[in-house]
């Protein structure tokens, strides 16, 4: 190179920042950010072990063989019912079975609907949160109880209108919708239920909705 010719540099981007090499952005990621980001994916499964230890210890009563609501606490909720949903146990792990039994026994309001929980909170009692009785129908059928599936999604099912459209709770004994209407959870549970029970036997021929002929 003559002593006539620039020296070349490294090109900068706008705010004087050295511009990423051959490849652009995309180059950029194959070097030490990506070993940074393997660290930090490491972390978070560690993290993930940690909350899962903490929850089998704390979380589960082993006398009674379920998990409860909150640490300390033997109070029941539905809630529950979405802990294979979230991937932290198998559908039919023998410890997500008896809770389900246990929660259908305590949260029953009636014909098979679910309360969302059964704990003192101060406020005035509430009807059944149809969600939760979608939960119960999605997780039977996951657990292979394809005649109790069925039987907790009809009477879900029973509880929307002439459009077929649900409400966030029902009164059983009123036999009459309550909370917010139409309610979107209760929609996507009604067809996560009906999807779980359509891919077992029991699901042979089932109806998103009834209405009447």
């Amino acid at each position: 190179m003559s002593p006539s010719t620039p020296s070349p540099r490294a090109p900068k981007d706008a705010a004087g920042a050295p511009a990423p090499g051959p490849g652009g952005a995309a180059g950029a990621l194959t070097g030490p950010g990506k070993e940074s980001r393997a660290r930090l994916s490491e972390g978070w499964r560690e993290a993930r072990e940690a909350i899962r230890e903490d929850v089998e210890r704390e979380g589960y009563d082993e006398r009674r063989g379920v998990f409860r609501m909150a640490y300390g606490y033997d109070d029941h909720d539905a809630a529950l019912l979405r802990l294979p949903a979230a991937g932290f146990l198998a559908w039919d792990d023998e410890r997500m079975v008896r809770t389900a039994d246990a929660l259908r026994e305590a949260l029953d309001l009636g014909g098979g609907l679910l309360r969302r929980y059964d704990a003192d909170d101060g406020m005035a009692a509430e009807g059944a949160f149809l969600p939760c009785s979608f939960w119960l129908a999605t997780l039977l059928a996951r657990q292979g109880r394809g005649e109790e599936a069925r039987e907790a999604f009809e009477r879900t099912a029973a509880t929307a209108n002439d459009l077929g459209l649900f409400a966030e709770e029902y009164d059983p004994a009123a036999e009459r919708m309550l909370g917010n209407f139409p309610q979107a959870l209760t929609h996507l549970s009604h067809i996560e239920a009906a999807q779980a029970l359509s891919s077992s036997a029991s699901g042979i021929g089932l109806r998103f909705i009834h209405l009447d002929d």
